[in-house]
């Protein structure tokens, strides 16, 4: 006979596969209310219109991944979480690469041709961390940052590097796109007066 005082607990494990299961359930709700064009239902229930489009257009496969990704919050029913990542997932993963690396408006438009509009949306759901929010390279890797973009220079234009590149910059160096580009372009700049200079 068990004692009173003994605790039943269900394994975390479990405890997460239940919470995710969960999550689904409602999500495939709230999306199929959405597909079948009962939008009228979601905006009396306070869902945002962007949210319902956002909705609409995600897999099951997208639903699931979103569940998982709710569930690791630890928050059961934190709706304000809910409707971030639903917005969130709205965002197309390349968008959310450059955009959690500090790209400013005219990196997303030079390789993604996103509208400044658009960025200023999604960066109202993207958690970015401090030190990619930066517009300046860091003193204390300026050097570092600076001598790499030039090599890269050497290969392309300043506007034409690859953003793999620049990409594998940032993350091995902590600075932000934002802060290479505003370098890039005082370099492209001063490239566009020389020829200028020369056609004289």
């Amino acid at each position: 006979m068990s004692s009173k005082n003994e605790k039943s607990a269900i394994a975390p494990m479990a405890q997460s596969q239940v919470q995710t299961e969960i999550w689904w359930a409602v999500l495939n709700h709230l999306s199929a209310v959405a597909s079948l064009g009962k939008d009228e239902h979601l905006l009396n229930a306070g869902m945002m219109p962007e949210l319902i489009a956002a909705l609409k257009y995600q897999s099951s496969v997208d639903l699931r991944q979103l569940s998982s990704s709710l569930t690791q919050t630890g928050m059961l029913w934190d709706i304000n979480q809910l409707c971030r990542m639903i917005r969130l997932a709205a965002i197309p993963k390349e968008a959310q690469e450059l955009l959690l690396l500090g790209a400013n408006n005219k990196v997303m438009a030079r390789y993604l041709r996103t509208s400044a509009a658009k960025c200023k949306e999604w960066r109202e759901v993207v958690e970015v961390t401090p030190c990619f929010r930066a517009r300046c390279v860091p003193d204390k890797n300026y050097q570092t940052v600076l001598e790499l973009l030039d090599q890269l220079c050497e290969k392309h234009t300043p506007m034409g590097i690859p953003i793999d590149e620049l990409l594998t910059i940032a993350q091995q160096h902590q600075v932000s796109l934002g802060a290479m580009w505003t370098e890039l372009e005082k370099w492209d700049e001063e490239d566009e007066a020389d020829k200028k200079k020369q056609k004289k």
